[in-house]
Formats: structure tokens, C-alpha cells, sequence
């Protein structure tokens, strides 16, 4: 395991001790807000510069690096392939749970020509941030961003073609919930694509240093099964049509180096170097997951019956 990452946990160790009240909303309350408002404006831990620079992309994806060799292109590469596959179209009402920054409705709108796009999410800074984006941008009539829970969502029965999730279900209290949510609010025919991180079928993840890392990381115990489960919740939740898909391998080799270059102090921008070779394995150590044991990354779809 690289030094750099020890260094982080040492980090962590130290923003805890020195705020108990962040400490109790992580590990007692499983407050995934507070998670993502102590990340601030970069998915690599301790890179937050505070919002300074507003041309900095706000991604909070581990992009798919097939082709992409830069983390800004790998997470558009992924926001691609999730609306190639959930078919989104101009005629499309889109809703996007755990929708971050609203970098991902930017691209939908611009390259998928989408009605309308309604991005919902628990963090207040991401909405408060991705409000003002989509104003600075003139899409208000394009995108609306609110705040609320995957779980209960605040909308009528039937009002969207299509439903979104990336990188997100796996803290919902619990999937299963926000699977029925997705259902109600999805019109007949409509379809769920979610970008998820599971366990590996057959691989151990009880570790007590595991379930340490996912307390800290807001991930329920109730969400740990794999994606042979997963296609079975989303049956039993009313879907057809039902396909889950690994893509591990074209996910973690590519932000397991881009991590490591960024705790070297390389910028966001830094290129990665992949060959074939790298994504050879299905086993990778240190993937910027905190050793949670979601080592596994499926591309998720279902249709709700017409």
C-alpha cells in the first residue's frame, strides 16, 4: 500500500479528533451530507480549494478510462455511457438522484439535447453550488437542481421518462428504497440507469477495517450484496428488462493512478498512464475506495412495464 495513503488516513485521523461534531455525524449518524461537504470541491480528499477557481471541473465520479487518460474526460466518458444506455433523448424528462455539482446535466443537455433534467441531492453545497452554475449558464429552463432524499422523493407518481444514479446508490437508506422511489416516479416504459459500486460475487468484505471504512463512508451494511443480488432487487421492485453489467475493470485501474498521482501533488488535469495491461486483472489494490470492499462497478438498467 502506497505511502501517500497512509498519509491520508492520517489526515482523516486528525480532522476527526479535531471536530467531534463531524466525527458524530459520520460514524454515528451515517450523514452522507457531511461526507460529501468535507470532500468541498474535488473527489480526492484534501485537494478542496474552497470553490477558488470557478473554471475548476466539479466532478465527483471515478470516470471510465477505456479510452479517456485524464479524470475529466474519464467522467465524461462515464456520463456518456450512462446515457447511451438509458437512452436519453430530446423528448426526455430526466431525473438525476445524487446529482453533485450538475456537471453530468450539463453534458446531457448540451450533447443529448434533454427536455429537461431535475437533479436531486442530500448535500445543501452542492445544490447551493450547482444553482448557481446552472444560472452563470442560462439553463435555468433546462435544468432544476433541489434538495432532498433519494428515498422520499418529492415528486408526483409517474412524472419522469427517465431515472439516473451515478455513484451515489450505495449510501441510500437503503438501495431497495430509492428502487421503489425510482419506480413510482418513473412513467410506464420508462427506464433506471444507475453507475454503482458493489461487493465482488463471492468475495468476503467483514473485515472490521471494512466496515470501519464504510461507516466512515456512509454506506449501509443493508447495501453490501452483489450484482447478482442486484439484478433480483430490481426484479423484485417491479423492473424488466433487467441488465447489470461490471465495469470494474475499465473504472479502478484508471482512478486507483489518477489518486496516486494527485497525492503526489500532480493537478487535476495530470494525464494517466494506462496501457491494456492494466486492466487485465480484476483484483487492484489501493483503488481509492478507502477499502470499503465495493470492488466491483456495474452499470445498472431496468425498465419500468408499460
Amino acid at each position: 500500500m502506497q505511502t501517500g495513503y497512509w498519509m491520508e488516513l492520517a489526515q482523516y485521523a486528525r480532522r476527526l479528533a479535531s471536530s467531534p461534531s463531524l466525527a458524530a455525524r459520520l460514524l454515528l449518524r451515517g450523514d452522507v451530507s457531511a461526507f460529501y461537504a468535507n470532500l468541498g470541491d474535488d473527489l480526492i480528499p484534501f485537494r478542496d480549494e474552497g470553490f477558488a477557481d470557478p473554471e475548476k471541473p466539479l466532478w465527483l465520479n471515478f470516470g471510465y478510462w477505456r479510452e479517456a487518460r485524464t479524470f475529466p474526460d474519464a467522467c465524461v466518458a462515464l456520463v456518456r455511457y450512462v446515457a447511451e444506455v438509458a437512452e436519453l433523448g430530446p423528448r426526455d424528462e430526466v431525473l438525476d438522484v445524487g446529482c453533485g455539482y450538475a456537471e453530468q446535466e450539463f453534458v446531457w443537455v448540451r450533447e443529448r439535447d434533454v427536455a429537461h433534467v431535475v437533479g436531486l441531492d442530500a448535500t445543501p453545497v452542492h445544490v447551493d453550488v450547482a444553482r448557481s452554475r446552472v444560472a452563470a449558464a442560462s439553463l435555468e429552463r433546462r435544468i432544476a437542481v433541489g434538495l432532498g432524499d433519494a428515498c422520499r422523493m418529492p415528486f408526483a407518481t409517474g412524472g419522469f421518462d427517465k431515472v439516473t444514479a451515478l455513484e451515489c446508490a450505495f449510501h441510500f437508506q437503503t438501495r431497495e428504497a430509492f428502487l421503489t422511489e425510482a419506480h413510482r416516479v418513473l412513467r410506464p416504459g420508462g427506464r433506471l440507469v444507475l453507475a454503482d459500486m458493489l461487493p465482488l460475487p463471492g468475495v468476503p468484505t467483514n473485515t472490521l477495517w471494512q466496515r470501519v471504512c464504510r461507516r466512515y463512508g456512509c454506506i449501509p451494511e443493508a447495501n453490501m450484496y452483489d450484482r447478482l443480488v442486484y439484478a433480483d432487487k430490481l426484479r423484485n421492485s417491479g423492473f424488466v428488462d433487467v441488465r447489470v453489467e461490471s465495469i470494474a475493470r475499465y473504472v479502478y485501474p484508471g482512478i486507483s493512478d489518477y489518486a496516486r498521482l494527485r497525492r503526489q501533488g500532480k493537478p487535476l488535469s495530470t494525464r494517466v498512464e494506462l496501457d491494456e495491461s492494466k486492466f487485465d486483472s480484476e483484483r487492484w489494490s489501493d483503488r481509492g475506495r478507502f477499502h470499503s470492499g465495493l470492488e466491483d462497478y456495474v452499470i445498472a438498467s431496468a425498465s419500468k412495464p408499460r
